[in-house]
């Protein structure tokens, strides 16, 4: 049951905006690890080659105003003022050639690179970043041409600030993946909160479907978005029950004002026949027939009208759909064999449903009865019911007659529709969508497949119960 629900949950709405918002929130925050990470680098590099430039700059201003040996004697003060482990300073010259420098003891052999001779030809300040060969530190070293002569040169440990931020670039995607799956399994409770009020119209219109006009969605917080559709929502509700019910109310007047004419007209006939001579008796029996007709179309009408609307009442109880057919069987076989159809029936008897025994009843019968006018004589009509694997059962009438075309299929179960191959056949063109009507009533289907001058066959499928022991 778990791993059912997995792929429904993966598709929905509620998975699938909170894998954009963590996709959204986890590039945001990969940019700002790596702005944050290349800012830090560039201020680090930065307040290194600040401080070094200034210190070159007080020694370029005492070579310029006491010459070489002041500037020597400088760069060694300021070198024992901030560490001769910390810093350093030299004198080189155009060819690499160290000429003073501050003690150097701890630096070890201080390479001289390609950028350091460039500052000299074009007289210009570089920044660099080297690694001492001997105990693999990292330093910043900045160097500023005196003159042509003269490159000064000063530099600075900075490998624990590298440290520093090798350590972030380690902690902050363990840090980061705890934050994302922190924020996605926030954003899922916050998104599913929010939807739990788009599936509330969800639920509302499966009511609708069923019938149910009177349900309403709540409002909870009515300016928001999702408060502006309910309030639109349960408006045109409104506005559709309204004219349900007009046209409802229509359809019941027209039904119930024909009914009573109908039904006097048929009494006078009655009694007419009492009274009259021979010559009048066909027109009053054609009279009765003609509206016995009429008041059974009225009814079959008020009948579909209540089961589509969901306002029929039904008993729920659970009946065994093999006795119904077996009865139905044995109702139309008269009328069967005095056509020489033959009627036959497979299946297990004993599949359970749940619902109004009269209704369905009288939904397989019209299905039969039309199985049985529509086939020719001699022809042949197989009833089958089965139970099926998705918890239904189904039952299925197959004829041998004159079947539709395949432009009609779509329109047989519409109200008074007739087949150019029925037209011949009394009937009303209600007995297919009456049982659609009622099979739906029951949560149930019904399909029509048909091939003209091939047969039809109906099928009707039901949800399945439990069998009564």
């Amino acid at each position: 049951m778990f791993f059912e629900k997995v792929p429904r949950r993966l598709s929905s709405l509620n998975f699938r905006l909170t894998m954009w918002f963590v996709t959204v929130f986890s590039l945001c925050l990969i940019v700002i690890f790596v702005g944050f990470y290349y800012i830090a680098g560039e201020f680090l590099y930065r307040s290194a080659d600040r401080g070094v430039s200034y210190e070159l700059e007080e020694a370029v201003n005492k070579y310029h105003d006491a010459g070489i040996e002041a500037l020597a004697n400088h760069i060694v003060e300021e070198a024992n003022e901030y560490g001769e482990d910390k810093v350093f300073f030299r004198v080189l010259s155009p060819e690499g050639k160290v000429l003073h420098a501050s003690n150097l003891l701890s630096w070890g052999t201080i390479p001289v690179s390609g950028t350091t001779i460039l500052a000299v030809e074009e007289l210009s300040i570089v920044s660099e970043m080297l690694q001492m060969p001997k105990s693999g530190r990292i330093v910043r070293i900045v160097s500023r041409a005196v003159d042509s002569d003269i490159i000064l040169q000063g530099g600075v440990y900075i490998d624990e600030e590298l440290t520093l931020m090798r350590h972030y670039r380690v902690v902050f995607p363990l840090v980061g993946i705890v934050v994302v799956l922190m924020a996605g399994i926030t954003g899922y409770f916050v998104v599913s909160k929010a939807m739990r009020r788009v599936e509330g119209v969800t639920q509302l219109a499966n009511q609708i479907s069923s019938g149910n006009l009177a349900v309403r969605l709540p409002i909870e917080i009515r300016d928001d978005e999702i408060g502006q559709l309910s309030t639109t929502f349960n408006r045109m509700l409104d506005r559709i029950q309204g004219l349900v019910k007009g046209m409802k109310q229509v359809t019941d007047d027209v039904a119930h004002e024909l009914r009573s004419p109908i039904t006097r007209i048929r009494t006078r006939a009655e009694l007419a026949l009492i009274h009259v001579d021979e010559n009048q008796i066909s027109l009053a029996e054609n009279t009765i027939e003609e509206c016995d007709r009429i008041l059974e179309l009225i009814n079959t009408m008020l009948d579909i009208s209540e089961a589509d609307s969901g306002a029929v009442s039904m008993k729920e109880e659970v009946v065994n759909l093999g006795d119904i057919v077996q009865d139905a069987i044995e109702l139309f076989q008269p009328v069967a064999e005095a056509r020489g159809i033959q009627v036959d029936f497979e299946g297990d008897g004993g599949a359970f449903v749940k619902g109004d025994l009269s209704k369905l009843q009288r939904a397989i019968s019209n299905v039969l009865d039309n199985a049985i006018k529509f086939t020719l004589a001699d022809g042949k009509v197989m009833l089958r019911l089965k139970k099926l694997n998705v918890g239904k059962v189904q039952i299925s009438v197959q004829d041998s007659g004159i079947g539709v075309s395949k432009d009609s299929i779509p329109l047989v179960f519409e109200r008074f529709y007739r087949a150019d191959t029925s037209r011949s056949t009394p009937g009303s063109g209600l007995g297919l969508t009456l049982s659609k009507s009622i099979v739906e009533a029951h949560k149930g289907e019904m399909f029509f497949v048909s091939r003209q001058g091939k047969g039809t066959t109906v099928s009707i499928q039901l949800p399945l119960v439990e069998e009564r022991s």
